[in-house]
Formats: structure tokens, sequence, C-alpha cells
């Protein structure tokens, strides 16, 4: 992917107001770009009167910048000096105004864009999803998408800087052509030679950044999800040396990265200096102009210099940091797809109603080609029954509820709610679904907030109806016990509750969302036989209310489903427990 299809996945991303604003950006550069060279051009009329104070208006070469002959008239230096002082501020002023509006504009395309990346990665499809390692997801979002942005930020400040380049460069030209051609010459040659030379090293310096700074997110999850093992394992000082690695790569690619970007600067002025030390001795020894006209190409040199340096420097280091983070860019951008979120919307089209059975036709399904998982099944679930699915550990009873639920699509066949493709209104569909995972993962906050899951403010919450999903979860015993109740905090990922109590909360949570059907994957998988018990019976009170359908590789949690069956062997065939 080159540049400009980087640069044209952002610019798709902007509404039409941030491109209006870019466009008064624009304007406001050219301005400031032409206010440089009113700033330079205005220099020498004010050396000329400083040499030659009795100058008369007659004589005045200059008489664009007069508005007022008579104030000249009196005070020539007086009036030429407040002239160059106002086109200076003026300049100045403009110029924050371009770097306000930079910014400005840039924050609002980085927001833009940052929340386009992450409503693109939660808005994939959920086997989409699966195939990206959720280091790479975190990275893109924590450490690449702030390049990326500020890279908008360097594009705008390099176009400025290349305006008014040009016109600096326009300005020196009128008042001594070969002059500025050799200092021009001197100083783009030696830029482009430095960045020619350095630029397959930033090439190889972006693709290091952006692989170790996904490492890095990878091996610091890592090593906090398994925070046990760690401690029990004595693999501290082993995660420590991997996170160290990636760390110092990271660290010292952009040092290179920045003393390649920087440097230049340092030996471009020493260079200027030279260069402008030797042209002014050569033409003061031969005479080539008179002494007033010599010090006034000096000095107008000198200051065009002084001016037009930081600007070059600018460009320099911008497209030295552009290259260095190519492949940063690359990895945020495509993120940026838009078809992401118009399939969303093709799937919403529809209200779907769940008034008689849910039905399988003909469904196979493999992750890759050479992988099935199903072939042809068949399977139909009655409204308000209760089905149980069996089957060995990685035999598909997950993978078949993910189809049923909409999360994976079938490579052939349908699935039917009331002979409605689910397919084409998956929102409908999966607003009617509670789903309890048998790894349940809890939020750091409160058991209430962990429970209805921002589904409702904690305000707003029907307590009589959270009291009795407490009770059929079999978790209200325990939450009362709790010193703050269902207000307290239970920690990242529920660290100060048992794993039996992890589940539990799980089962509330499936059920606080009321929906028709119910989904239960391997429930009571952490609970003791008692408690399993009391929640397999507090199931059988939603019968003939809910449709449930309860997976297990216990066949006692399944004994009082009206229909149990078990996936083998690439089918789903009912049995008889």
């Amino acid at each position: 992917m080159t540049y400009s299809l980087i640069v044209k996945k952002i610019f798709e991303t902007l509404s039409r107001k941030h491109k209006l604003f870019l466009i008064l950006i624009f304007f406001s550069i050219l301005l400031s770009a032409f206010l440089e060279m009113l700033t330079i051009s205005s220099l020498v009329p004010f050396l000329n009167i400083m040499l030659n104070p009795e100058l008369v208006y007659e004589n005045f070469d200059y008489k664009y910048l007069v508005i007022s002959e008579k104030l000249f008239v009196q005070n020539p230096l007086g009036y030429i000096s407040l002239i160059f002082i106002l086109i200076i501020v003026g300049s100045t002023l403009v110029k924050l105004l371009v770097l306000k509006l930079i910014l400005r504009v840039t924050t609002k395309i980085g927001t833009k864009i940052s929340s386009q990346v992450f409503k693109n990665i939660i808005s994939q499809s959920y086997i989409e999803f699966t195939r990206f390692n959720t280091s790479e997801l975190i990275s893109v979002l924590e450490s690449k998408v702030d390049p990326l942005v500020n890279s908008i930020f360097k594009i705008l400040q390099t176009s400025s800087a290349i305006l008014i380049t040009l016109a600096i460069t326009v300005t020196l030209l009128n008042i001594n052509f070969w002059s500025t051609v050799f200092f021009a010459l001197a100083f783009s040659i030696s830029y482009l030679i430095l960045f020619s030379f350095y630029k397959n090293q930033l090439n190889s310096i972006s693709v290091i950044i952006a692989s170790n700074l996904k490492s890095r997110v990878k091996i610091s999850q890592e090593s906090m999800s398994i925070f046990r093992q760690v401690k029990l394992d004595n693999l501290s000082e082993k995660f420590y040396k991997n996170f160290i690695d990636k760390d110092f790569a990271i660290r010292k690619g952009t040092e290179i990265s920045a003393y390649i970007g920087n440097f230049p600067r340092i030996v471009i002025e020493c260079i200027a200096i030279i260069l402008i030390a030797l042209g002014s001795y050569y033409l003061i020894s031969n005479n080539i102009y008179d002494e007033d006209y010599t010090f006034t190409l000096i000095t107008a040199i000198v200051f065009g210099a002084s001016r037009l340096l930081p600007q070059v420097q600018i460009i320099y280091y911008n497209f030295s940091q552009i290259v260095s983070q190519k492949k940063i860019y690359l990895d945020v951008v495509k993120f940026l797809n838009n078809e992401i979120n118009s399939n969303e919307k093709l799937t919403n089209k529809k209200v779907i109603n769940f008034n008689n059975e849910i039905s399988l036709k003909g469904v196979s399904f493999a992750y890759e080609k050479n992988n099935t998982i199903f072939e042809n099944i068949n399977l139909d679930i009655k409204k308000n029954s209760t089905i149980g699915i069996l089957g060995k550990t990685g035999s598909g009873k997950t993978t078949l509820i993910d189809l049923i639920a909409g999360l994976l699509y079938p490579n052939e066949g349908k699935v039917l709610v009331d002979q409605e493709k689910i397919d084409e209104s998956l929102n409908s569909w999966q607003s009617r679904i509670s789903y309890i995972d048998q790894n349940v993962t809890l939020l750091d906050g409160s058991i209430i907030e962990n429970i209805s899951l921002q589904h409702q403010n904690n305000n707003e919450i029907n307590v009589k109806f959270f009291n009795e999903i407490l009770e059929i979860s079999q978790a209200k015993e325990f939450i009362n016990k709790l010193p703050n109740g269902y207000n307290t905090k239970i920690g990242e990922r529920g660290i100060r509750l048992s794993g039996g109590q992890i589940q539990r909360i799980g089962i509330a949570r499936a059920l606080f969302k009321n929906s028709e059907l119910l989904i239960l994957d391997e429930p009571t998988s952490s609970l003791d036989v008692d408690t399993e018990n009391q929640v397999i019976e507090a199931i059988e009170k939603l019968k003939t209310k809910k449709t449930i359908i309860l997976i297990s590789h216990r066949i006692n949690t399944l004994k009082n489903c009206d229909r149990v069956f078990e996936v083998k062997n690439k089918k789903v065939n009912e049995v008889r427990i």
C-alpha cells in the first residue's frame, strides 16, 4: 500500500466539516506565505533608508509599501520601520493562527480516526475478530493510532513549510537571482543526499518499531493474564527480559529516527554560515557591488536564510518521520475500512420475530478449508423448549451455539428463525439472546455493573427483578455477605472472587437481559455439586417461559432437558439420556 492510498483512506473518513476546515487552513497558509514575502521584501527598503536617511519619495523604489505619502515624507525611516514591524507582527500572528488551525483540525480528525478504528474493530464479524491476536488490536488502538494522527499534523505543517519556502525563495530570487540559486541548490542537494542515504534505514526502522509495539503489548498482556503462574513458576525474570528486548528495540528505533530527522539542521546551519561568510568575503574583496548594495544583499540573504532554514528542516524532519512510521500507518489504516460498518448495516434491515422455532437447514461450517466442524446438519428447536447439547471437549458444541446466535456464518445452509434468515436481521435476533460463556469475563467494576453491563443505568434497575435473578443464579447469599453488597468492587476479571462466585455472576448477567433465548455454555462447570443442583433447579423453573439451550459435558446437568443432542463426528444427533 502506497502513501497515496494511506492518504485516500484517511480522507475517506473525513466529514464535510473537516474538509472545509482543511480548505480554510490552505488559504491561511497562502496568506502566511504572502506575508513572509512581504517581510523579506520590506527588509530591503528598510535597509536602503537606514543607509540613506535623506532619501526622497521620488527616488524610493518601493512605493507599494507607502500608504500615506505625507507620513513617509515627514519621517521616511520611522515610517518604513513601522511598516516593517507591522508586517513582521502580522506574519507572526497569521503563523500562530495557522498553527492553531492545524492543531485544531488534527484533534478533530484524530478523534474521528481513533473512534472509527475502534468502531470498526468491535463491529467486525466474530470470525474475523478471532483471526487477530488481541495484542495486535490493542497495540493499534493504544500505540499506533497516535503516530498516524500526528502524521496529519506533519503533513499540514509540511504543506505550510513548502509554501513558505517557495515564497521566501521567490522573494530572494527577486533580490538577487544568482546568489539565491546558489544557496538554494546547495541546501536542496544537501538535504536530498541525506534523505536518499537514510531512506532504506528509515523504512527498516518502520517495520522494527511496528512489530515490536505489538510484541510489547503481547508480553504485557500475557504476563498479567497468567500472573499466578508467573509468581508460582518464577517467570518474572523471563517476562522482564522479553519486555526489555522489545522496549529497547522500539526506543532504539525511535532514537535513530529522531537523530536522522534532526542532525541535518546542525550540519546545514554550519554549511550555511560558511557559505555566507565565503560569499561575503568574495563580494567585498572583489568589489562586485557598491558597499551599500553589498551590505543590503548580505543582510537580506542572512535574514532570508534565518527564515528559510527552519522551514526546510521541518520539511526534511517530517518526511523522515513519516517514512520511519510507514508500517505503523499501514497497521492502522487496514481498520479504517468503511465496508465493515456498511456490512453491519446490511444485517439490521429487518426485525425478526421468534414465535415458533429456530431451524438449521443443511448447515456446514469450517473455520479453515481443511478444518470442517459440521457437515449438513439439520436441527429444529421449538420456542420455550429446553434443549441440551452434549459432546466431548473440542467436538464443536460452542461453535454450534455461535452459529445459532449469528456470531458465525455457515459456509453452506441456513440458520432460520420462523423461516427468516437471521443474517438479514442480526441486531434484532441477537437482542433476543442471553448468553453465558463457559469462561466468564468480569469487568473492573461493581457486581451490579457486571450484571447489568450498562443495559440500564444502575438507578433505573428494578430491584425486585434484580433480586429474583440473584436468587435463581444462587448469587444472592454470597453477595449479601460482601461489605457493600452488589455495589462491591470486584477487581479486574473478578480477581477478588472465587471461580464459583464468578460463574454465578455470569449466570445472573445472562438472566438480567431477560431475553427469549437463554444460552448457557457449561454454566455449572465451576460450581460444587450442591450449588450445581440448586442452579439446575432454578433453571428448571424457567422452563416454558424461555427457550433454553444448555451445553454441558455432564449428563446430570442435562437430565431435565426436553431434548438432548450430541455433537459428534461433524453431526448433531438426538440422543436419550
